[in-house]
């Protein structure tokens, strides 16, 4: 049962295995991935997989049915490979294996399951795999796109949808494919393969599945192996910024194809591992980079990279050709003074900085160019600028070895400035001319550089305005009388303070006085120009003069001739009348004086003031007549507009009538006598009859107008000269003055002849006076005329002459007489057809006879009827010679004839004063037809006065169509025209003009004008008008404006380019049409909406640009008032300028300031900065108001004014301001610059505190000043820190500073103080305003340390650093052999630090040594510190010698050292030391050092110190004596003097005393005294050295000891060798011997006294007046006093002897020149008046008594000598050998001193007067 149940299972798995072995079994698919936009070719590797005929066509399923696909047999290997495997060979696809189509897509990414299928139907599969789906992956682009060629490098690669597929995440470069490192969905990482080809773009692609490459379009590079071979320089300062410049090959592989490809921005240099800097490509062998800087000295390898490669990331993509660049700590350089120069070099640049030494290798270097260097201290260096090519900014750095630069600074190169020419080329000596100088190479190089330089040293600032131009001022020298004296100068620029321009020629400038100015002619003149203006004054030709220009206004002309006191000008063309003021310069400048800095005018020096009045030409319309006689003095009436301004007087014209001929040439001139506003009469000149004229006219006298087109033809412009009609006789020459019938006179002559076509024009006139009658002529023949003769009123003679033009009247003086009276004339002739006119009848006889004085109207002959009555009307007396009556309406008037109406015919009035008699005159009245007034205008005017008032008027002329009009030609003939202005209170009548208007219209006469006269307020008038004078009409209203007057004009000033808002205060500013400003000769309309303000007292305007552009300014008048214009046919209006405005308002224009640049450029918002501002064309002129103005954004502050290119302003306060503002410049506080330069306020700064607080006095310590408010927007070249000295006086010094942040900046402290000392540190931003902090740096200088060598045990006094300027700080130290030591005490000037034992036992050597005061800054000592074993002293030789010292010592002991450079081997005896030279080791030497003389005793203990400090300890001691004093100080060179000497330390062992010098001398033994004085006496035959002579001081010296140790004192003790002197007399040699007298000794002059020498008094002093002394024999010695060489005086002693007692005694006379050594000088004789007996007597008694006292004396002495002690003296001197061989000297056996009775030890020879003694004990 059991073995069939175990076959029975067997059997089934058997089946079971058969089954399964026919199924497909999945191993592997290759790839298992695929991005879901399908394609992916699947490998299928697993059993069953051979190809069967029966299923040919397999499947392969991604997931669903729906993603089957087609599948292939195919061979392969049993095994997958990898991707970076190589393909197998055929050999090698040993398996089957299927290969699927292209995967389809999915619609997500996802896991799918994959199967495959033989039979298609997927049963005969046993598993699936899984198949990921993924996004497909973007590349976006690489990082970095090139690299060498080699490969290598790590490329980044930036994108999407990356994932990590291990194996199959590929890169591809080009036909390569390297692995993929998975970083992020987002990032990866390739390494680039080797490639052959370079240069050329590789297509970069990933793969997630080694299969399906990504598409996008980015491309990797290669190019070759770069490599580098040279750096040049190879070092660098360790502050960096060194230009390296790196040679080499393949460094800019794509210059060819940078267009594709550039990689110039990824050039990069690295120095060691810790600094990159971008590279500059040059070539493919060249680039540089900046070296960085580095935190240390030290060697770094240089490499390049091209593609910016991380050197982490991409080593390999760096060269590995390791070039070693040398980092060395570098001389610190901060500034240079001039830091600018011109290129041509040679500049002196003086380079401040710190750690500067002499190594005697000093190099400066300028950009590329390096030159030697001078040093001058630790902190400057001088260089001499080297030339360059071209201008522009270079790095200054210096090199103390080698070609070590350091750190530089920046050095501007300019051209050297070239001057062309300077304009004006003079100017007044009171300063201030604007020169403008012209050339080239003009740069800006800093405030306070450049300067126009007058001579050798007159500096004044200049502006730069271009490359080509720059301003300056001439400097003010008037008050200096020699420069005044030289006048020129020679012109130079210099840019930087020092180096000059250059020119082709001498640029000179010439100073001239201020001129005086008086008057000119003419005073006016046409606005067209061209009157030559005559100046009169003073110094116009000056040497010194160089332009000389006369200004009208504001126009400036040039002077076309001149001399010292005339200059004569062309007046300019101007557009509208009006006053010029004139004004002269001498150099085109300055037309104006200064005084100081204020400009004050002409007034100062001028006559007051000239003017010049442009007058505006008269419109001329016609002229008549038209002809006249030959003979000339006829009138011409000249017809127009203009003729008489408003503002003209007839007095102030020169009107002239010119006449030419057709061709021009001049034929004569005429006064014009009688001027109007619309006609001027002038009288004509004579000429040739026939000859026909063009007529001119002037209104100066200068300047004529053709006078033109005043008819329709050219003739119409001619006058033409007639023969002139000439009188020869009249018949009757007389008559009655009254006839009952008309009768005529014949005259009779020749011309005679009618000019016009009806003969209207003849007439005669008698010439009665004070009105001429005119009579109607009639032409008989050329020889004949007839003339009515008048009645007259009283006898006469009268001229009679005749007119043919009606206008020139003959003047042949031919009389007709009368011999009675009547009336001459009636006025008007004319009246007004309704009657009422009030006609004048003028005469002689009239009286006021009441009711019977009348008028008739009408003649004797031909009477009229006057409303049928008889024509007679009552008359009003006027006057004797005036009666009025009026007329009746011309329609009340008939012929009484006839009944006939009289019409417009002319009749007579007479005049009769009784009884009807009327007069016979016939003097002819008319009627006309009164005209039309139409309208006015304008109808309103100012209340001033003025207006021109053009009224349209119907004159109602006759004509064929208008035979009842007037009649033209006698209306105008008799035309009397006036304008009427009736008001409330007053009536004013003016004259006025008939005229045709518009003019030039060529028609009749329709218009009549006239000027309003000036009214007393506002008021509405009437207006009437008359053309007979008497009958007004019209009516018409006129308004009167409130008067137009300007007051006052704000600001009086203005640029010339005008438009400057004005305001004027005055009257009559309302609204007025057609108002005008006039400024001078320019006009410009009102603008009613913007130039009035509602009040008419106030307004506002804007200023005209004055006529030229090219002027200086100038002053002009501004007026207020009206400009007419008036129509003239010919197309150019008239402008009739009337109503302006009297009081003229003064303003002054001048030149548009510029500001060019400021210094500094921004302060603290609390205002009181100082800013200067650089420009052109500043003025001051306070009188008109023109002071400068600086405005700081909207706050306006007053300016001070510096010369015409400088103005200085304070900052005004602006509270809380933060901010850049604009800053500007005005003269009148409206016109301002143009706002481009800025003004920076920043909040007032606070410093804190700083850090470090101290650093080395050669400065480069980099300071942090704390604090806040710092600024960043100030400008770098003022940003500044300041160091002020405080405990030493020294200037400040500046350093620019460094901004971090609003609360931390840097700066480096500057050397260059000289020593230690305390600095306030403040900061400013624009170089003026700095801070007030209380924080101070301190500057130490470490001048050096002692000791610096020492005992290996150590020493309890330390080792001191000295210098100056140290505080306590914790971080100062000392560092000995590596460990630091913290100082035992500082103080200012030294720092004293332990000196340690030696840390190793018994060590004896070198160990460093080094210091800090800060912590910061380290003082290395080259040579460390050095350890010795101390040394000891056995014994001392010798052991005495002098306290000056000098004298040879010898120590024994040891071990003495002295062979290292620590060493200071030193002797101290005492407390002095002094150097030490070692013998040998155990042997040194010393020469005594000068000492003092010890408190207690003499003795000193003598030791040694290797170090200098610390001394081997001793007992052995040393014995200084000293000389203090000698006497006597002289005596005679034959020897013998003795002398004491006093002093201390005295001992009696070898005693001796030099006389002498070391080459010279005398050496004598001495006798020791006591321990303070020993005795010498001089020696004799001592030798004078060539070229001295007597008396002659030579050095006195002593010593105990031998030669050989130098035992000499070194005092200044001298002793004086001198011959007696040679005594020619003795003055008196006698006297009486009880009475003084005093003597004069003389000497020999070759041979004389000298002054005393010596003497001492009991105090011990030197008495030089007594040491002279003379002895008189027994009767003692006195003491002489010195005169002169050859002279000394002393008085005779006292003997206490009466001369009844003496006879006579002669003594002899000695004298001793040290008081001690006699020789005999002559004799005295002692009188008396005893006899001889008496003599005897007193003698004998003397001698005995004498004798008495010797043994007295004696018995004294022996008793002294044996009872008082006294020091034991050898007298026996042996004799002393001197320091020179052979020469000795000795002396006796005499004592040399005593002792006296009061004690003192002095020579014997000595006298013993008490004020002689001195005490020696």
């Amino acid at each position: 049962m059991d073995d069939n149940c175990n076959m029975s299972a067997w059997l089934l798995t058997l089946l079971v295995a058969l089954a399964a072995a026919e199924r497909i079994f999945i191993t592997s698919i290759v790839p298992n991935i695929g991005p879901t936009t399908g394609n992916t070719r699947v490998l299928v590797r697993g059993t069953h997989l051979e190809p069967r005929e029966d299923h040919p066509s397999p499947k392969c399923k991604f997931g669903s049915k729906k993603n089957i696909v087609k599948a292939t047999y195919v061979t392969c290997t049993p095994i997958p490979r990898r991707p970076d495997e190589p393909e197998p060979t055929t050999a090698e696809k040993t398996a089957h294996c299927i290969e699927c189509d292209p995967s389809p897509e999915s619609p997500v990414s996802d896991m799918v399951p994959f199967s495959v299928s033989i039979t298609g139907d997927f049963t005969d599969v046993e598993n699936s795999a899984e198949f990921q789906y993924y996004p497909p992956p973007k590349v976006n682009y690489i990082v970095p796109i090139y690299g060498p060629k080699n490969g290598g490098t790590v490329v980044t690669v930036y994108g999407e949808n990356f994932i990590d597929f291990d194996q199959y995440l590929r890169c591809s470069f080009g036909t390569k494919a390297v692995p993929g490192i998975y970083i992020s969905p987002t990032m990866m990482y390739c390494v680039s393969p080797f490639s052959d080809t370079v240069v050329a773009g590789m297509p970069f692609r990933i793969t997630l599945n080694d299969q399906q490459n990504t598409k996008d379009d980015i491309k990797y590079y290669y190019y070759p192996e770069p490599a580098i071979m040279k750096l040049t320089p190879d070092k660098g300062p360790t502050t960096g910024g060194t230009v390296v410049m790196i040679e080499g090959q393949d460094l800019d592989p794509f210059n060819d194809v940078l267009s594709q490809v550039n990689n110039h921005n990824d050039t990069y240099c690295r120095f060691g591992n810790d600094f990159l800097t971008p590279a500059t490509i040059y070539s493919d062998i060249l680039i540089s980079c900046v070296a960085p800087p580095s935190p240390i000295i030290r060697t770094v390898l240089v490499d390049v990279t091209l593609n910016n490669a991380d050197m982490i990331l991409n080593p390999g993509s760096w060269t590995d050709d390791h070039l070693p660049y040398t980092y060395y700590a570098p001389a610190y350089v901060y500034d240079c003074n001039p830091r600018v120069g011109p290129t041509s070099g040679n500049t002196s640049v003086y380079v401040s900085g710190s750690n500067f030494n002499d190594t005697g290798s000093i190099k400066c270097r300028f950009g590329s160019k390096v030159v030697s260097g001078r040093f001058l201290s630790v902190n400057e260096i001088l260089c001499l600028s080297p030339a360059v090519d071209n201008p522009g900014l270079v790095d200054l750095s210096v090199s103390l070895i080698e070609d070590n630069f350091g750190q530089s600074v920046k050095y501007l190169y300019y051209a050297t400035p070239w001057i062309d020419s300077i304009q004006p080329m003079c100017g007044p000596t009171t300063g201030y001319t604007q020169i403008t100088v012209t050339g080239k190479n003009f740069v800006f190089t800093g405030p306070n550089l450049v300067f126009c330089i007058f001579g050798d040293n007159i500096f004044t600032p200049a502006t730069v305005m271009s490359e080509t131009e720059i301003k300056c001022d001439s400097p003010d020298i008037h008050l200096d009388d020699k420069l005044v004296k030289q006048i020129f100068f020679n012109v130079s620029v210099t840019l930087n303070g020092k180096d000059r321009s250059q020119s082709k020629k001498p640029i000179i400038f010439s100073f001239y006085q201020f001129h005086k100015l008086f008057s000119m002619t003419p005073t006016s003149g046409p606005i067209t120009g061209n009157t030559t203006a005559v100046l009169h004054g003073e110094h116009f030709a000056q040497p010194g003069v160089c332009n000389v220009t006369v200004r009208f206004g504001t126009t400036e002309v040039l002077t076309f001739n001149h001399t010292d006191t005339v200059a004569v000008a062309m007046s300019p063309s101007v557009k509208v009348p009006g006053d010029a003021i004139v004004q002269l310069s001498l150099n085109g400048q300055q037309f104006t004086d200064q005084e100081g800095t204020k400009n004050i005018g002409g007034s100062k020096f001028d006559e007051g003031v000239l003017g010049f009045y442009f007058y505006q030409d008269p419109l001329v319309t016609d002229f008549k007549p038209k002809q006249g006689p030959k003979t000339g003095n006829a009138t011409v009436v000249v017809y127009g507009a203009g003729f008489l301004d408003a503002e003209e007087s007839p007095d102030d014209l020169h009107v002239l009538l010119r006449f030419n001929y057709t061709n021009g040439t001049y034929i004569g001139t005429g006064v014009c006598y009688d001027v109007q506003l619309n006609q001027a009469k002038c009288w004509t000149p004579a000429a040739k009859a026939g000859t026909k004229a063009y007529l001119e006219i002037t209104k100066n006298g200068v300047n004529y107008l053709k006078i033109r087109n005043t008819g329709s033809t050219a003739d119409d412009d001619t006058y033409l000269f007639y023969e002139a009609p000439v009188i020869i006789d009249i018949d009757p020459k007389f008559g009655p003055v009254k006839y009952d019938e008309p009768r005529n006179l014949t005259v009779n002559g020749t011309n005679f002849k009618c000019l016009s076509t009806n003969c209207d024009e003849l007439a005669c006139r008698y010439g009665t006076k004070p009105y001429p009658i005119y009579t109607k002529g009639y032409l008989k023949d050329d020889k004949h005329i007839i003339c009515e003769i008048p009645n007259l009123s009283r006898p006469e003679a009268v001229e009679v002459e005749i007119t043919l033009n009606g206008n020139d009247y003959t003047n042949d003086h031919k009389f007709y007489t009368y011999y009675d009276a009547f009336v001459l004339d009636v006025v008007p002739k004319f009246g007004k057809r309704e009657g009422g006119t009030n006609v004048s009848a003028m005469g002689f006889g009239f009286a006021d006879t009441g009711s019977e004085l009348e008028c008739r109207f009408g003649s004797k002959e031909n009477p009229l009827l006057c409303k049928f009555k008889d024509c007679i009307v009552k008359a009003k007396f006027i006057s004797d010679t005036e009666v009025q009556c009026t007329t009746f309406a011309q329609s009340d008037i008939v012929y009484k004839s006839t009944g006939e109406p009289v019409g417009d015919e002319g009749f007579d009035i007479e005049v009769a004063v009784r009884d009807r008699k009327f007069t016979n005159s016939h003097n002819k009245f008319r009627y006309f037809k009164e005209p039309t007034y139409k309208s006015i205008n304008p109808d309103r005017g100012s209340s001033s006065g003025g207006s021109y008032i053009v009224t349209e008027t119907d004159f109602h002329w006759r004509s064929e169509n208008n035979t009842d009009g007037n009649k033209k030609e006698f209306i105008e003939k008799y035309v009397i025209v006036k304008c009427r202005f009736t008001g409330k209170n007053q009536t004013v009548t003016v004259e006025g003009n008939i005229i045709t208007y518009p003019f030039h219209s060529h028609g009749l006469s329709n218009a009549i004008t006239c000027l309003s006269p000036p009214w007393s307020g506002i008021e509405d008038v009437k207006i009437d008008l008359t053309i007979n004078g008497k009958d007004y009409s019209g009516n018409f209203t006129f308004k009167y404006e409130e008067k137009l007057e300007g007051m006052k004009i704000t600001p009086a000033c203005g640029i010339n380019g005008g438009e400057t808002k004005i305001t004027i205060l005055g009257t009559g500013f309302n609204d007025l049409t057609n108002l005008h400003l006039k400024w001078g000769t320019e006009s410009r309309p009102a603008n009613l909406e913007t130039l009035f303000s509602p009040s008419s007292g106030v307004m506002t305007g804007y200023s005209a640009p004055t006529p030229t552009k090219n002027t200086h300014g100038g002053f002009v008048y501004v007026e207020i008032g009206h400009n007419i214009d008036l129509e003239d046919n010919y197309g150019q209006n008239y402008t009739f300028y009337g109503d302006y405005t009297s009081n003229k308002l003064l303003y002054f224009y001048y030149k548009e300031p510029v500001i060019k640049y400021i210094f500094p450029h921004g302060g603290p918002n609390t205002g009181g900065t100082e800013v200067t501002l650089a420009g052109a064309w500043y003025i001051n002129y306070p009188s008109m108001g023109c002071t400068p103005l600086c405005r700081f954004g909207e706050k306006v502050v007053p300016g001070e004014f510096i010369s015409t290119v400088r103005v200085k302003c304070i900052s005004p306060a602006q509270p809380g301001l933060a901010a850049a503002v604009p800053l500007d410049v005005s003269f009148n506080g409206v016109d301002w610059t143009n706002g481009e330069q800025i003004f920076v306020y920043y909040n007032v700064p606070f410093i804190s505190h700083i850090l470090p607080v101290s650093g080395p006095s050669t400065g480069g310590t980099m300071i942090g000043v704390y604090g806040s408010n710092f600024t960043g927007q100030a400008n770098p070249d003022e940003f500044m820190c300041r160091f002020r000295a405080v405990s030493i006086n020294a200037p400040d010094k500046f350093i620019h500073a460094f901004y971090k942040n609003e609360s931390l900046i840097y700066c480096t402290s500057p050397g260059g103080w000289g020593s230690g000392t305390e600095a306030r540190v403040d900061i400013t931003f624009n170089g003026i305003d700095y801070t007030t902090s209380n924080s101070s740096f301190f500057f130490f200088q470490v001048d050096g340390a002692r000791p610096l060598s020492g005992p290996n045990t150590g020493s309890n006094k330390g080792i001191t650093i000295f210098g100056s300027g140290f505080i306590p700080n914790p971080n100062a130290a000392c560092v000995l052999d590596y460990k630091e030591y913290r100082p035992i005490a500082i103080s200012w000037n030294y720092m004293i630090c332990p000196m340690p034992a030696s840390m190793k036992d018994d060590f004896l050597g070198e160990v460093t040594f080094e210091i800090t005061m800060n912590g910061v800054d380290y003082r290395k000592f080259e040579h460390g510190f050095r350890y010795y074993r101390q040394a000891n002293v056995s014994s001392v030789e010798p052991d005495n010698g002098p306290v000056s010292g000098g004298s040879l010592i010898t120590i024994y002991g040891g071990p003495f050292k002295s062979d290292f450079e620590q060493a200071n081997l030193t002797c101290r005896i005492g407390e002095f030391a002094s150097h030490a030279t070692k013998l040998s080791e155990n042997v040194v030497q010393c020469l005594t050092p000068q000492m003092e003389r010890p408190k207690n005793g003499t003795q000193l203990i003598v030791s040694v110190a290797i170090n200098g400090q610390d001394y081997a300890p001793s007992n052995h001691t040393y014995s200084v004596y000293g000389l203090l004093d000698s006497a006597p100080k002289g005596g005679p060179i034959a020897g013998g003097t003795e002398v004491m000497l006093r002093g201390y330390g005295f001992k009696n062992t070898d005693p001796r005393c030099r006389f002498g010098i070391d080459s010279v001398n005398l050496v004598v033994q001495g006798k020791v005294v006591d321990d303070s004085h020993m005795i010498c006496v001089s020696p004799a035959s001592f030798k004078i050295p060539d070229g001295s002579q007597l008396p002659l001081d030579v050095p006195l010296e002593i010593g105990f000891s031998e030669a050989k140790y130098h035992p000499w004192t070194h005092t200044d003790n001298k002793f004086r060798f001198y011959d007696n002197p040679k005594v020619l007399s003795i003055v008196p040699s006698y006297g009486w011997v009880d009475q003084r007298y005093e003597l004069n000794i003389t000497a020999d002059e070759k041979q004389g006294f000298f002054p005393a020498i010596t003497g001492w008094k009991s105090s011990g002093e030197l008495d030089v007046l007594h040491a002279i002394v003379c002895r008189f024999g027994k009767y003692g010695t006195v003491p002489a006093v010195y005169v002169s060489k050859t002279s000394i005086k002393c008085v005779t002693p006292e003997t206490k002897i009466n001369r009844k007692d003496l006879h006579e005694d002669s003594v002899n006379v000695e004298i001793a020149l040290n008081g001690q050594d006699f020789f005999k000088a002559g004799s005295y004789t002692f009188k008396g008046t005893a006899t001889g007996l008496w003599l005897v007597l007193m003698w004998l008694g003397m001698v005995i008594l004498a004798v008495a006292i010797v043994i007295l004396l004696g018995v004294c002495c022996y008793y002294l000598w044996n009872n008082i002690s006294m020091p034991k003296i050898n007298f026996n001197f042996p004799q002393m050998g001197g320091d020179n061989a052979g020469r000795q000297a000795s002396v006796g056996g005499r004592p040399h001193v005593f002792r006296g009775d009061d004690g003192v030890v002095r020579p014997r020879a000595s006298p013993a007067n008490a004020e002689w003694q001195t005490d020696f004990s």
